[in-house]
């Protein structure tokens, strides 16, 4: 096998059902399944034996009492299982349904090799292999820097709405069903203070760094609101809205403030491309990025790509056109909540392509 082949990437990614199911991890449980799922290859379509160095996740060389303790580790990875409750139709009906896998079909270490051969269930692949959609790819490295399994799945439940939302409402008794925190701190502010802020603490110097609030109903605490400290960070001035948006009610009404000549409808036959907008066809292609919803940050970083030369503005303009099908506005009003899915679908047209290369 080649040196490239062997080599992990930098980043890991899975389906968002899999971000959003009930499981735990114990700190060396987390890491080695980190470091399973760092050795799957985009083309992939089956899972294969891993050989994870356990030196990697300890810090340390291995000595004579290591064994016990890896050995109860590849033990309780064995009997680790995912949970997935959801809604389906039936006969006419709406159905809960719930959904249950186990995650490694083997575990193996011999003691004095330092190494942990696994290989994960074929039954979890749709949520790991060749997935084209609806999937969340985040930082292996900082992720592998994280202690507290509270962490680890509050960055990944931020990760997969942070490139288009700084903002995530869960609701607690949710998450205490993700975390397996059933009958566990019963009042809020232990629960807060455990799990919560232990999180918080423990993300700030990630890339999902939060401040939160405390959604009450009834003077209950029924839900958190995360705040990502880092999602408007990178915003440039040319692409910040100046007041709130406009209500809007036709196709060619742009989303962010017409002070900014650039964005203004009015200026289409007007304005020229300066030493920014060096080619009338990446203008055209920017301007489509915005007045189709895509957010300040998603404007900048597409703009980027097209210099670049990750994107073209050819294809900009297409995936533009797509998203006015995909999402089309309903009774000939544009509203911002349509323009918000839009924005999220050409998004996800740009991720996939990056990541995966042209679906077709």
């Amino acid at each position: 096998m080649a040196s490239s082949e062997k080599k992990k990437r930098d980043y890991v990614w899975q389906s968002n059902e899999l971000v959003n199911a009930r499981f735990t991890f114990q700190r060396l449980e987390q890491r080695i399944f980190l470091q399973t799922i760092a050795s799957i290859r985009r083309d992939d379509n089956e899972f294969r034996d891993v050989d994870i160095d356990i030196r990697d996740m300890l810090g340390y060389e291995l000595g004579g009492t290591a064994y016990q303790m890896i050995r109860d580790t590849c033990s309780s990875l064995l009997g680790k299982k995912i949970e997935m409750e959801d809604d389906v139709e039936l006969r006419q009906s709406t159905r809960r349904r719930y959904r249950g896998y186990v995650l490694f079909t083997t575990v193996q270490y011999v003691e004095g090799t330092n190494t942990i051969k696994a290989r994960l269930s074929p039954e979890i692949m749709p949520f790991l292999l060749q997935l084209k959609s609806k999937f969340t790819k985040a930082e292996l490295d900082e992720l592998m820097e994280l202690d507290s399994h509270y962490s680890y799945r509050i960055y990944w439940l931020l990760k997969q709405f942070a490139s288009f939302r700084a903002t995530r409402d869960i609701q607690i008794d949710e998450l205490k069903s993700m975390f397996r925190l059933e009958g566990k701190y019963d009042r809020y502010v232990d629960f807060r203070k455990n799990v919560i802020d232990q999180a918080q603490a423990e993300l700030a110097d990630t890339e999902m760094a939060f401040d939160y609030e405390t959604i009450t109903h009834k003077r209950r605490a029924v839900a958190i609101r995360f705040k990502l400290l880092k999602h408007k960070s990178d915003q440039l001035d040319l692409f910040a809205v100046q007041g709130p948006p406009p209500q809007l009610n036709h196709e060619k009404e742009v989303l962010w403030s017409p002070e900014n000549p650039i964005w203004d409808p009015s200026y289409d036959s007007k304005f020229a491309p300066d030493e920014r907008f060096v080619a009338i066809d990446l203008y055209r292609a920017s301007r489509m990025l915005v007045t189709n919803g895509v957010d300040p940050q998603g404007c900048e970083r597409w703009y980027q790509a097209m210099i670049l030369h990750k994107l073209t503005p050819k294809y900009v303009i297409s995936i533009c056109k797509q998203a006015q099908e995909a999402v089309p506005q309903r009774s000939g009003k544009l509203t911002m909540a349509t323009l918000r899915k839009r924005g999220g679908w050409i998004h996800k047209q740009f991720s996939d392509f990056l990541l995966l290369g042209d679906p077709k």
